[in-house]
């Protein structure tokens, strides 16, 4: 690149100002300086703190640190966590049984969030946890367990989220013809020391055994969506956590009548992601603001509500029976206070994971056996997202046909398994476990970074990835009415596991590395940096 700029143009500035002038500029607009001339990029090149800054982007990363003297001795650190992600070079690989000890892990459930792994064991008298905040060398987070005792709740917990980064538990517990949540410490499992210092309650009108629950933190923001599993009505509920107050709900009536709400997640406190099944056949990823919906009493109908963006997923033959969101950690995520970390993810863009799952003509019904459906992973970058509310300005209700904004800014594949947890993402990365007949198993990362997919990195000695530019084609039989291509850049990385006495059964990537699961041996394990 540098045979290719001009030399530098005049200009009265001295270097050193020139400096503070680039200190002062994001980093998609430093790359761009960097072409204009020899003189900016060598400037720019030359400097520890914008290089650290270059590849912190590259890296789908943010600095933690406010002390800029130390520029060098981070970017030492991340190009170690560089070459890591790279190679796929971890540098141990343990295995963990945080099983609480001594209990019955009758029950047991569990989550991985912002590097914190939650298990749980359901008691009819009680419910405990325990907890391991996982380790990296590279970013000086100690291994850290503690067990939590609940004693707050009447009756079992029907859902959980916890966010490491506010110390913040959710509990929602359901009891006859109430939904109630609960805001606990992380450390103690007592009342959090922000929280409005009274339950959240609601009262789904219906009887509580039949309702399925999926809750989601952001910031001062819980949200619930509580859908009853024989009817589908679905209510959708968002609080202020620290005040009690509500922020919106919105109620879909189920089947027949539609839309319906299959599931949520938070862009920003106010935005709010959906979900929608228009009719059986036929979906919308949504985009609402709680501020507009919000009412002080009753709820919004879904039926006609007021959104700011739908996004049209291409139709099916026999219908849509789910279409699940999945991505981690929260927009507005930040490292623990705890951990002096010098970075972490960036909260500029995420990955959203959308799962679908089309009925096949052999079932006709979406409450029939599933393995006869066929199953679909679309990948949407926030930025693709974003693109589409600029382009609707101030418009309402502004939809877009799917092929002006899923070909090029999407991702879709096929599944050969619908098991949830053999596939995750974190940041901008994906990971799936695959096994094969002759070698075992395998992971799969696919890095939606686009700057890092589109950059030019050349391969060194132990470099395990490459990218994948070519369109991608989805001909799953049954499911939609056209074959749908998609051509998001991405990059792509395998690897082959270091072998172990039974099937691995859960997978989770992580900012600092991965965590397999074997639900047949009840044990853990980690790779991390």
């Amino acid at each position: 690149m540098n045979s290719e700029l001009s030399n530098a143009p005049d200009c009265p500035l001295p270097n050193w100002l020139m400096l503070i002038v680039f200190d002062h500029l994001d980093t998609p607009s430093l790359l761009s300086c960097k072409q204009v001339c020899r003189l900016f990029n060598e400037l720019i090149s030359a400097s520890a703190r914008f290089v650290y800054k270059i590849e912190l982007f590259a890296e789908g990363l943010q600095d933690c640190s406010s002390n800029s003297s130390l520029s060098v001795d981070r970017l030492a650190l991340l190009q170690k966590y560089q070459a890591g992600w790279k190679k796929l070079s971890f540098s141990t690989f343990y295995a963990c049984h945080p099983f609480l000890s001594g209990r019955s892990t009758e029950g047991y459930r569990w989550g991985f969030s912002g590097g914190v792994l939650f298990q749980a064991v359901f008691r009819e008298d009680a419910l405990a946890f325990s907890c391991v905040q996982m380790p990296s060398k590279i970013r000086g987070i100690p291994e850290q367990r503690w067990d939590l005792d609940i004693t707050c709740l009447t009756s079992a917990a029907q859902d959980w989220v916890h966010d490491p980064s506010q110390g913040l538990l959710v509990l929602v517990e359901l009891v006859p013809a109430r939904c109630i949540v609960h805001t606990l410490d992380l450390a103690t499992g007592h009342s959090h020391p922000l929280s409005c210092g009274q339950q959240l309650v609601h009262d789904p009108l219906g009887q509580t055994d039949r309702y399925s629950v999926s809750t989601r933190i952001f910031g001062h923001r819980v949200g619930v969506l509580l859908q009853d599993i024989s009817s589908r009505r679905v209510d959708l509920l968002i609080w202020d956590w620290t005040t009690g107050t509500r922020e919106l709900f919105v109620r879909s009536p189920g089947k027949p009548k539609y839309p319906i709400i299959l599931d949520f997640a938070f862009i920003t406190e106010d935005l709010l992601l959906l979900t929608n099944l228009v009719t059986q056949r036929t979906a919308q990823i949504q985009v609402i603001s709680c501020t507009k919906l919000k009412k002080a009493f009753g709820y919004t109908q879904l039926k006609g509500m007021d959104f700011l963006l739908g996004l049209q997923i291409p139709p099916s033959f026999h219908g849509i029976s789910e279409f699940f969101i999945r991505m981690d950690p929260e927009l507005n995520w930040s490292a623990p206070r705890r951990n002096t970390v010098p970075f972490c993810v960036t909260q500029a863009d995420r990955l959203f994971m959308f799962t679908l799952r089309f009925i096949s003509s052999q079932s006709q019904d979406e409450d029939e056996d599933d393995d006869k459906d066929d199953y679909t992973l679309l990948f949407v970058p926030l930025s693709t997202i974003l693109k589409q509310l600029k382009r609707a300005g101030s418009q309402n209700q502004f939809k877009v046909p799917w092929n002006e904004w899923g070909p090029s800014g999407t991702r879709m594949r096929g599944l050969y398994s619908h098991q949830t947890w053999q596939r995750t993402v974190y940041g901008m990365k994906y990971l799936e476990i695959r096994r094969t007949e002759a070698l075992g198993e395998e992971i799969e990362i696919l890095d939606f970074n686009q700057y890092a997919a589109n950059r030019d990195v050349p391969a060194s000695e132990g470099y395990v990835w490459d990218v994948l530019e070519e369109e991608s084609f989805d001909t799953l039989p049954g499911t939609v009415k056209n074959e749908v291509v998609t051509s998001l850049p991405v990059r792509r990385a395998t690897a082959y596991l270091p072998p172990h006495k039974r099937p691995l059964t859960h997978a989770v990537i992580g900012e600092d590395g991965i965590l397999l699961g074997s639900y047949y041996e009840k044990m853990w394990y980690y790779m991390y940096l």
